[in-house]
Parts: structure tokens; sequence; C-alpha cells
């Protein structure tokens, strides 16, 4: 399994760009627990989340996934929280 929050490239994440306005629902989100989701609107109307904690100053994505329902299923929000632990 690749280590949580590896990337390739140059190494960059960015998030919530192209929030701009008019202001809506914030693109980054504390789930509670040192847990935090990004979201990004796709082509489509599709919705891509990454979900993210803070660990050593540095923020570790733990998953990404495309959301296909309002609430965050709780098998993706099981798998981030086992990745938290492994990191923190």
């Amino acid at each position: 399994m690749p280590r949580p929050g590896s990337c390739g490239g140059d190494g960059t994440v960015r998030f919530g760009e192209g929030s701009g306005w008019p202001i809506g629902m914030p693109t980054c989100r504390p789930l509670g627990a040192g847990l935090f989701e990004d979201r990004s609107d796709l082509s489509g109307g599709r919705i891509a989340r990454v979900l993210l904690c803070p660990a050593d100053g540095c923020l570790v994505l733990l998953h990404g996934f495309i959301k296909k329902t309002q609430k965050t299923p709780p098998a993706d929000m099981a798998l981030e929280r086992s990745r938290q632990k492994d990191v923190q």
C-alpha cells in the first residue's frame, strides 16, 4: 500500500482552488477528531472529496473518492480513521 499522503510530480497539493465568489459552503471543513474534508466539483455533476489530517506540521492526504451521496460513506470514514492512526 502506498504511504498515505504521498504525491507525485512537484509534490504540491492545492486545496480550495476556484472557490471565489459567490461564497458558499467552505471547500475544506472539519469532520471532527482532527479530520478534514476538502471538496471539489468535477465535470458532469460529480463531486470529489479528499480526506486529510494534520500530522508533524504537515497535512497528510488520507483518502480520496468520488462522492455519490450527501453523507460521507461509513467505509470511507473508517478507512480515513485507520490511516490517521497509522500516521499519528
